[in-house]
């Protein structure tokens, strides 16, 4: 069958596939007297003869697999002499051997190289079926203890004093010693035996492999760490023989008596090892296989292969059915499957039904075939509508992460311009642009959700949380929103509810924000909204049946408006979204989360008279960590009070409240200050690291924390973060999660491991739910998202600090902080010179997202201008050279290059890299078309800024030196 040379090494000995450099040519010419007249002709046709002779007679390689648990140099010792002498009995053929266990066999078979098999019963039932073998040519006659055997079982013994075990019947209830779960004689057997009597094997710790030899079976036993042992026959006799045991020490379970049988034996007899030839083979080369059969009888007890080997030689090959009842009752392969009944079994079996059956196939036949063709159809164009809505929402994921960098600018630095001297227009102007971009962030957020959802890559992080924090944080983002409209916000809270909970905090926040916002926004001004907050039975004294419900006065709804409110994109009417805003996305969005957690989001509501929200989750009751306060119902209520630094007392009703007033006469608040659109908390004292590359992120966050008092330092990158924290701990870590040479993750990882035990809060503009895990798992407390907002800030920053109660910073204070950092710039040099064109860069862009200082924008231009000659070596030249032996450095380079091309607007260099960076990203050839685009950009982009942008004084200036 196969005329290779080698197989596979693995265990293979190279002695085992050796190659012979002779031919078999046993043929002696002799060449007759022939006249000269006819010489010619004849030596040619002579010639021909002896060539076919020779091609005819050539030897042909067949390979003779053989099953061995040995080692090499045993296994060759072992089975050499028997290739050898089947290599020299059979004429004209070379035979080689390949000694190997089960998987290289099964191996070998698989890729033809295999023609003969000697093997033991179990493996050749489990091959027949699979690799086509023939049936056995012969049946191997081991010698043991001087008899010959074609046949062998098992045994199953006992210490001989154990008083518990007498028969099969004991053997469930105690615990058993083998060799194998493979092993026909040492486990398959007594196995078959047990099931043949209804009767169950022990499993578990009651059954003890121990692998080879059987001697470790029998030590198991009389040691008494197992009760029964299971051992192939003979084994208890060579023992007994070398006075190892005594006759006397065991007791046989289930001894069967055979006529002629010299051994011990507990179970059925099979027959020994088959001899078997693969029937492809068999067909091309039937003479091998009957010269190997006659060979193989042929060999004596006496020839040097048989006592090599410890055999008798072989005999006529037994029958095998035995063996495969065994393995089909104890479901062995390959009868562990229910077996396919053959087309004739099938026939005899069901005749008759099969023949109604197939008259009405007929007459279906035709309908059959249309629902399949239309089947297809259908699910064609499932697929296509399900990768249509995968790709819409892997955009809009996509896109909002991509639009909520340039808004972070726009919103921080829209904060800091109304903390700065402003006419009433420029005020008017600049509230105007805070409210849009806030409208338009939320609407990003509720398209980046919705995305998520829709493509079913939103997951909740449940964890323990404080619910009085979730309360607290509503409480500090909606009373400035209520106080504007002059609508009552009231917050009633069940006293007794459990304070610590576990479940997604984010994400039941999320929820009641929509809420709130929207009963705030549908409510006219002097109205009344109320978040009530309350435990309902039936959750058992391990979890807790949390109702949560937002009521307000506002407008209502219909029946009609009611049956489509929690519908993607659809609101009551087109009038409350003309006069309203939004989207239509958060109630949908909400119904889908609250789902997610196990609850369900409802509403009743009557044109005029408002709505309510309820939902109740089931959340699993917390570790309540030292002593946690009680609910105060007015707690939420107090920021206005403690603004003016005023002293407050609660009370349980309305008569109480007037009964104190009239007792204790309070005195009037002369220095209460105006409403601000945002609480700065007074940090003065503390110490903030900002880890941040994004040259705008950078002034945006140190605009905001240097307002609080802090003492700021930057960090570009993870690595000088690790150098800023050794040589000054800070109160607090800010850190970016994406930045070049150490990301944020891993320079987190390094900081808690080298002992810092600051608190580090992530910073990051995708918001996704991996981002928030990778964070937690680095040992981040918290993710702040980008656009940043100062409410947000400052209450994790007052949540993690704990200034003193009622450290507040007023305008004053904020505004003279504000003003230091652009006073270190402005002292440090002189700015540089910003031309009035710019080519390839939106400079109307660029001015705006720095908050039109055309000093700090020039700095970021020579800033970028002196990086961009980096780009050619670190990311052009392996690009052409195909060098990129990490792709995934590559990848980081070209999207720095992105983002500060998108920093500074070079449009067309950041449009370039961003091609480069998706094909890195994905993996994919970088083109040479996209090679030189870039590299073109690149050039242009320097060359514009070398003529066009004068350096300042004394060099290139860095654009922060805080560090």
């Amino acid at each position: 069958m196969n005329n290779h040379a080698s197989h596979p090494s693995g265990r293979l000995s190279r002695r085992w596939l050796r190659g012979r450099p002779h031919q078999r040519v046993r043929h002696h010419l002799q060449w007759p007297v022939i006249p000269a007249g006819r010489w010619l002709g004849r030596a040619a046709v002579l010639l021909g003869g002896v060539l076919f002779v020779v091609s005819a007679h050539a030897e042909r390689s067949v390979t003779l697999g053989i099953l061995s648990f040995e080692s090499r140099e045993v296994a060759e010792e072992r089975w050499q002499p028997l290739v050898e002498y089947l290599d020299g009995e059979i004429d004209d053929v070379q035979i080689e051997g390949a000694i190997a266990g089960y998987a290289e066999l099964d191996g070998l078979l698989e890729n033809e190289q295999l023609d003969f098999l000697l093997t033991n019963p179990m493996h050749y039932v489990r091959l027949r079926d699979q690799y086509a073998l023939s049936g056995a040519l012969a049946t191997l006659v081991p010698e043991r203890q001087g008899e010959r055997l074609r046949s062998f079982g098992g045994v199953a013994f006992t210490r001989a004093e154990h008083p518990e075990v007498s028969g099969w019947g004991d053997v469930p209830d105690h615990t058993v010693a083998a060799v194998h779960e493979d092993s026909l004689g040492g486990y398959q057997a007594q196995a078959m035996e047990l099931k043949r009597r209804d009767l169950s094997m022990p499993t578990g710790d009651a059954i003890h492999f121990t692998g080879m030899p059987h001697r470790q079976v029998v030590d198991r036993v009389m040691g008494g760490e197992a009760d029964i042992g299971f051992v192939r026959i003979s084994v208890l006799e060579r023992l007994w023989e070398e006075g190892e045991l005594a006759r006397d020490a065991v007791r046989i379970i289930g001894e069967q008596a055979y006529a002629g049988f010299p051994f011990v034996a507990s179970t059925a007899l099979y027959p020994e090892w088959p001899l078997v030839h693969l029937e492809e083979a068999e067909g091309q080369q039937s003479s091998i296989g009957r010269e190997m059969t006659t060979a193989l009888l042929r060999l004596g007890p006496d020839h040097p292969a048989s006592r090599a080997a410890g055999i008798a030689g072989f005999s006529v090959p037994m029958d095998y059915e035995p063996v495969e009842e065994l393995a089909r009752a104890l479901r062995l392969p390959p009868y562990d499957a229910p077996r396919a009944l053959s087309r004739d079994e099938l026939w005899d079996l069901y005749r008759t039904p099969l023949v109604a059956v197939s008259t009405a196939l007929l007459v279906f036949a035709a309908m059959a075939f249309g629902l399949m063709v239309t089947n297809r159809r259908l699910k064609r164009a499932r697929q296509q509508a399900e990768q249509a809505t995968r790709a819409k929402s892997e955009f809009l994921a996509n896109m909002s992460h991509e639009i909520r960098t340039p808004m972070n600018a726009v919103v921080g630095l829209s904060q800091l311009l109304l903390d700065t001297e402003l006419n009433e227009r420029q005020l008017d102007y600049l509230k105007k642009i805070q409210r849009s971009s806030r409208m338009l962030l939320g609407i990003i957020n509720d398209i980046l959700d919705f995305s998520r959802i829709e493509s079913g890559q939103l997951e909740l992080d449940t964890g323990p949380f404080d619910l009085g924090e979730v309360i607290d944080h509503l409480a500090t983002l909606f009373s400035e929103a209520a106080r504007e409209k002059e609508i009552e916000l009231i917050y009633a809270i069940q006293p007794e509810l459990p304070r610590m909970l576990v479940g997604d905090s984010l994400r039941i926040t999320q929820v009641l924000t929509n809420l709130l916002s929207n009963a705030i926004k549908f409510t006219p001004r002097g109205g009344t909204v109320e978040l009530e907050v309350r435990e309902e039975a039936g959750a058992g004294s391990a979890a807790a049946n949390i109702r949560f419900q937002v009521r307000d006065s506002g407008i209502g709804m219909d029946a009609e408006q009611l049956e489509r409110v929690f519908q993607p994109f659809v609101q009551a009417d087109a009038s409350t979204t003309r006069r309203y805003g939004g989207t239509g996305l958060g109630l949908g969005i909400g119904r889908r989360l609250v789902e997610r957690m196990g609850g369900d989001l409802e509403v009743t509501s009557q044109p005029g008279q408002g709505s309510t929200f309820f939902f109740t989750l089931q959340l699993p009751i917390g570790e309540v960590q030292g002593s946690a306060p009680a609910y105060p119902a007015t707690r939420s209520r107090r920021g206005p009070l403690d603004v003016c630094h005023l002293e407050t007392h609660e009370a349980h009703s309305g008569e109480v409240a007037i009964g104190q007033a009239r007792a204790e006469p309070g005195e009037k608040a002369a220095d209460c200050p105006k409403p601000s659109p945002s609480r700065v908390p007074d940090l003065t004292g503390f110490s903030i690291l900002l880890v941040e590359d994004d040259a705008v992120n950078q002034e945006v966050a140190t605009q905001f924390l240097e307002k609080t008092g802090a003492r700021v330092r930057v960090a570009e990158n993870g690595m000088a973060a690790l150098d800023a924290v050794d040589d000054a701990e800070p109160d607090l870590i800010l850190m970016d999660l994406q930045m070049p040479l150490m990301d944020g993750f891993e320079a987190s990882r390094r900081l808690l491991e080298t002992g810092c035990s600051r608190t580090i809060i992530a910073l990051s503009a995708a918001v996704l739910d991996e981002d928030r895990r990778r964070a937690e798992a680095a040992g981040m407390r918290g993710l702040i998202a980008k656009p940043m907002e100062q409410e947000v800030l400052y209450a994790t920053l007052m949540a993690e600090l704990k200034p003193a109660a009622g450290a507040i910073r007023r305008p004053a204070q904020t505004q003279g902080a504000a003003a230091e950092p652009q006073q270190t710039h402005t002292d440090a040099a002189a700015p540089a010179t910003l031309p009035a064109e710019l080519p390839g860069f939106d400079r109307a862009r660029g001015l705006e997202i720095v908050g039109g200082d055309q000093s700090t924008y020039a700095r970021l231009l020579q800033l970028f201008k002196s990086q961009l000659p980096d780009y050619h070596a670190s990311l052009i030249e392996p690009l052409r050279t195909d060098s990129v032996p990490d792709r995934q450095g590559l990848h980081r380079i070209a999207h720095t290059l992105k983002g500060s091309a998108a920093s500074v607007c070079a449009v067309e260099l950041g449009e370039r890299a961003s091609q480069v960076e998706a094909a890195l990203k994905h993996d994919e050839a970088v083109s040479e078309t996209q090679i030189d685009a870039l590299e073109q950009a690149l050039k242009e982009a320097e060359q514009v800024l070398r003529e066009r942008m004068a350096p300042p004084p004394g060099g290139p200036l860095p654009f922060d030196e805080r560090l």
